[in-house]
């Protein structure tokens, strides 16, 4: 089983913590990357080879961020935006599927989707 490597961007407090442990509780996923500035985002993906990307935003990420997107296409992006109920995943560009109220089991499935590429 390939062990998914995740990056998490700009997410603050509990929420942050949350993630992180909900991440790191898995055997087949692991922080690769905490960043707090979305600039280093590209760098960070050149040096850990990680598949996901964990985004606390609001918006699109497609809108904001489309260098990440156009320069990594095969990356995931789950975008938690700041009320922290609902998220965004982006794969492939500009394809966003809809997930609904975010909780624990649909981030670890979001993340799991990395093999369905």
């Amino acid at each position: 089983m390939t062990e998914v490597q995740v990056v998490l961007v700009e997410l603050s407090g509990i929420l942050h913590d949350i993630v992180e442990g909900i991440v790191d509780a898995q055997p087949d996923m692991r922080v690769a990357a905490d960043i707090r500035d979305a600039g280093e985002v590209p760098r960070s993906l050149g040096e850990t080879g990680a598949q996901f990307v964990i985004w606390g935003i609001d918006g699109d990420v497609a809108e904001f961020y489309p260098d990440v997107l156009d320069q990594y296409p095969r990356v995931k992006v789950l975008a938690v935006q700041n009320e922290y109920h609902h998220a965004l995943l982006w794969e492939m560009r500009p394809t966003p599927a809809r997930l609904g109220e975010l909780s624990p089991d649909r981030l670890v499935a979001a993340l799991r989707t990395v093999g369905d590429a």
